[in-house]
């Protein structure tokens, strides 16, 4: 099997790859279609299993398997350190690589990751996992962390990074059937710009495709991945998000088997299925048979995923592979260790301080750690496993000594008592509850965690343990205090507290009733009427905002340590449908400030909140997200002083009385979602973050070269502690005729600067990414003219202001355009659709409250209006305004064709229209339309 072509490292890579396939027989080829990639002997081909979870470092869900834990990625978005994150990638495909050559399972060369959707809605589930809501920020930030776990080969992947998740993927509560509403500008400007960014790079070789649909196609079948990320960017293979094939049926429901589905699929959407392998190859089998598919495009996917097997060195003779001679004691080591709390320092946002932090050591005497993270570290899905674990009050505990340190996490403590029997529940030995205590003593009693949305937890006084149900589907199942942590797919420690008259329901994480059994013991039913054993009284033994009144006028200092639960609330499936802290932590910390006004709030969040009055309380907020087991470190050494804190916002901060659009409406720029569009004040701008010190910016001065704009900043640390400072680069379009953006960032640089060091930088913006999509030109073109370059320290704290002028060839005029229906600047009441024909995609206005407004359209001596329409009303017409003035044009009628989308070109006459027009379509009845044109 040596002798074989494919092993013969001398011939092209592409070469060994056709070499190989051309051994696979048909009912093999049938078998290459899943991410678990079956092993041919006969050929010497071991199994493959792709994709491992590397958002956070390694995921290895085994116990005891353990490895470097990161920040979250919204927090290392936070550092706005691009040398940083490539190090972190460096690291993680080292222990990748270890892990793989060591045979655990959870690990593969192909690595999930990282997550590029742009976080434009700070209610998502997923926040946590992105890298912000800026394209300039994510791009380079997920760029630099794709080529540390890329390696340094042009032809050797030390790890093959797949992206994660094309496209337009922000919203968890209906993502297996949403589909998401993406104009051409909005999908070439913003969805798509980290995807193109890094592909282009040459260093990610996947994608992942997303659960949702846009504008209609399912992602999993999208030809946008065939034609723009394969054909123009240079990708390499697709693979669905995890059970999407199956959902191509039964939740998106367009094609009516799986075989059909996969027809559809291969050769435009994705190459890999991340499903069995009995519906994948199954479904092939029966594609075959029946003339779906052909050999060649078996052979184009399976294509796909063994190159990037090929540049792993797979194929090759081991010892000629560098990568195969990193350490093993290099998991999980000290060096690695210390960069990861490197990470989480610099990822820590100071938001506001009134001349209060840094705590002097000499002026504190005792202090209060409160709050649900003041002594835990709390784990998300994709979080790894760490051997030691530093919270919060661990680490000033270990700075001050324990004597010094007091801690309460402020949930009320409880007890239930059944109205049935008249007995409270408790555990006994074992952990198993019952209705059994004649009083609420120690067993009796429960730490109730309220999380808002009517989500709460209970943990044992006496043993620290969660209450969980025990069974995924838990009819007539016991409940058990037996959980050390809030965590799992299923979140069985969750439960509901919901008022029923005089007395209380409770409910399980998927709504099973708890009840008290003949034998007293709490049990999970299904019944929707409660009768007395599903009835409970909720008596409070002692009250969470009392104790922390109480501590907090005792001590010196207090921090209030509050924020997510990133199991709860909002996570994978479940989005938030508020901004506002719990409102139990606000109790907490007014309770806490009240008694003592040395209170500091710190939030340890996968997300910002609406803080307003919560941040009227205190003189200094810190924020982080969940940082793994160095939290308390890194955080101890922020507030005392020890290192100087430099992270910035990676989104906007909104504030709690601004009204957030529908979570399902991703047109930011109608709605003014983001810093991109947004007018009005926020709480925290893009790129906020205060210093210990302050930095004074000195000059500005810009040069052109042929392809890039230099930017050369000088500025000063004018105070007395040596820190860090992300230097900012907004522009400003000229004019161009189209919506333009507020400003845009455009380049940023991180630097250290001692006290009293005074040093210049320059940022580099190359001229392509001054370029616009033009709608009607349909690419990308870059506007001649003025452009304002702002120097910031936030997107809104500008420091230094100049302008540039810049001449590129002169675009031409698109007169009388061929216009795409979703070339559209305004619209109301509809929706994005695709031809499953021709794979065009169309709007579908919906009633006669819909329109659609098209800006900036140069039109010569037109006489005629003509469009592609499609309705399944009778009489349905299309009137044409001129926006500006508000006369009618036009008006088109649309024969009935008994169809959304049989489409028929229908025209009327105009007055001779000259000169730059803005043109409103105003439906009457439910229409589609494709496109439109004048004559």
């Amino acid at each position: 099997m040596q002798d074989l072509p494919f092993r013969n490292t001398a011939l092209p890579t592409e070469d060994r790859v056709i070499n190989l396939i051309s051994y696979l027989t048909l009912e093999e080829k049938f078998h290459m279609l899943t991410t678990t990639l079956p092993a041919i002997p006969r050929l010497g081909i071991q199994e493959c299993f792709i994709g491992a979870e590397i958002a956070r470092g390694l995921l290895m869900r085994q116990a005891d398997n353990f490895s470097t834990v990161l920040p979250q990625p919204y927090g290392l978005a936070a550092t706005f350190d691009i040398n940083l994150m490539h190090q972190l990638g460096e690291m993680v495909s080292d222990e990748v690589r270890i892990c793989q050559r060591q045979g655990k399972s959870d690990t593969s060369l192909f690595v999930y990751g990282p997550t590029v959707d742009l976080e434009r809605d700070p209610r998502w589930g997923r926040n946590e996992e992105g890298y912000g809501e800026d394209p300039c920020l994510a791009s380079q930030i997920a760029a630099s962390y794709v080529d540390g776990l890329s390696g340094n080969y042009p032809l050797l992947w030390k790890t093959v990074p797949v992206l994660k998740h094309f496209y337009a993927n922000n919203c968890e509560t209906h993502r297996r059937t949403a589909s998401s509403n993406i104009t051409l500008r909005l999908k070439h400007e913003y969805y798509l710009k980290p995807f193109q960014h890094i592909i282009q790079k040459g260093r990610a070789l996947g994608i992942m495709t997303a659960y949702n649909s846009v504008n209609g196609m399912p992602c999993i079948n999208n030809p946008e991945v065939h034609d723009l990320c394969k054909e123009q960017w240079g990708l390499i293979f697709a693979i669905s998000d995890g059970g999407d094939f199956n959902q191509n049926v039964s939740e998106h429901r367009i094609f009516k088997t799986h075989s059909e589905s996969l027809s559809s699929i291969l050769g435009k959407g994705a190459d890999l299925m991340l499903e069995s392998d009995a519906m994948v190859s199954k479904a092939a089998k029966k594609a075959y048979d029946n003339g779906l598919i052909t050999e060649q495009q078996l052979d184009n996917a399976i294509f796909s995923v063994f190159l990037p097997r090929f540049l792993t060195g797979e194929f090759d003779p081991p010892e000629n592979i560098e990568y195969n001679q990193i350490p093993e004691d290099r998991l999980n080591c000290w060096e690695h260790k210390q960069l990861a709390e490197q990470a989480a320092k610099e990822s820590i946002i100071l938001l506001k301080n009134e001349n209060f932090l840094p705590w002097k050591m000499e002026s504190i005497k005792t202090v209060a750690i409160i709050g649900p993270n003041s002594n835990d570290i709390h784990a998300c899905w994709y979080c790894g496993q760490s051997e030691n674990t530093i919270s919060l009050a661990d680490s000033f505990q270990n700075i001050l000594g324990h004597e010094k340190v007091l801690t309460d996490e402020g949930f009320d403590l409880i007890a239930i008592r059944s109205v049935q029997n008249g007995k409270y529940l408790c555990i006994d030995k074992n952990g198993n509850l019952s209705a059994s205590s004649e009083q609420p003593n120690k067993s009796a009693a429960f730490e109730f965690m309220d999380w808002d949305n009517n989500i709460c937890t209970l943990r044992s006084a006496k043993t620290h343990k969660y209450l969980a149900s025990n069974q995924q589907s838990p009819i007539s199942a016991a409940i058990s205090c037996s959980s050390e942590r809030v965590y799992g797919w299923l979140v069985k420690e969750k439960f509901k507290i919901q008022n029923y008259g005089a007395h209380s329901r409770i409910f399980t994480y998927n709504n099973q009733a708890l009840a008290v059994d003949d034998d007293n013991r709490v049990v999970c039913i299904d019944s929707p009427v409660p009768h007395n054993n599903g009835l409970f009284e909720i008596e409070v033994l002692s009250k969470g905002c009392d104790r922390i009144s109480n501590l907090a006028s005792k001590v010196s200092h207090v921090i209030a340590a509050l924020g997510s639960h990133p199991m709860l609330v909002a996570r994978e499936e479940e989005d938030r449908s508020t901004l506002l802290l719990p409102s139990s932590q606000s109790k907490m910390l007014a309770a806490a400030a009240q008694a003592n006004p040395k209170t500091l709030l710190y939030l340890v969040s996968s997300y910002p909140y609406a803080i307003d009055r919560e941040e009227k309380l205190v003189d200094a907020v810190l924020y982080s997200t969940h940082m793994g087991p160095f939290q308390g470190k890194a955080a101890s050494d922020v507030i005392l002083g020890r290192y100087n804190p430099a992270g910035r916002c990676p989104g906007t901060w909104y504030h709690y009385a601004t009204p957030l659009p529908d979570i399902m409406d991703y047109d930011i720029s109608q709605n003014k979602m983001t810093y991109l569009y947004h007018e009005d004040d926020v709480l925290y701008p893009f790129g906020h973050g205060l210093s210990y010190t302050h930095f004074s910016y000195r000059t500005l001065h810009i040069s052109q070269e042929k392809n890039a704009l230099n930017i050369h900043v000088t500025l000063k640390n004018d105070g007395v502690y040596s820190g860090d400072e992300v230097v900012q680069i907004y522009i400003k379009t000229p004019d161009s005729g189209f919506r333009q953006p507020l400003k845009q960032l455009k380049a940023f640089k991180r630097v250290n600067l001692k006290a009293g060091q005074e040093l210049e930088t320059m940022l580099q913006i190359p001229l392509n990414d001054l370029s616009y999509f033009h709608p009607y030109l349909k690419r990308m073109v870059i506007q001649s003219g003025y452009y304002t370059i702002e120097v910031g320290q936030s997107s809104k704290n500008i420091v230094l202001t100049s302008t540039v002028q810049v001449q590129v060839p002169e675009q031409e005029k698109c007169m009388n355009p061929d216009v795409n229906a979703l070339a559209l600047i305004q619209y109301h009441n509809i929706e994005f659709l695709t031809d499953m024909i021709d794979y065009k995609e169309f709007l579908l206005a919906h009633d006669f409250n819909s329109y659609a407004i098209y800006e900036n359209l140069f039109l010569q001596n037109a006489s005629y209006f003509e469009g592609s329409f499609s309705t399944p009303s009778g009489g349905a017409e299309v009137f044409l305004y001129d926006n500006s003035t508000g006369q009618i044009l036009g008006t088109c009628h649309v024969p009935t064709t008994g169809s959304l989308s049989e489409f028929v070109s229908c025209r009327c006459p105009l007055p001779y229209l000259s000169g730059t027009y803005s043109i409103r379509l105003q439906f009457t009845k439910t229409t589609s339309m494709k496109s439109f044109h004048f004559i």
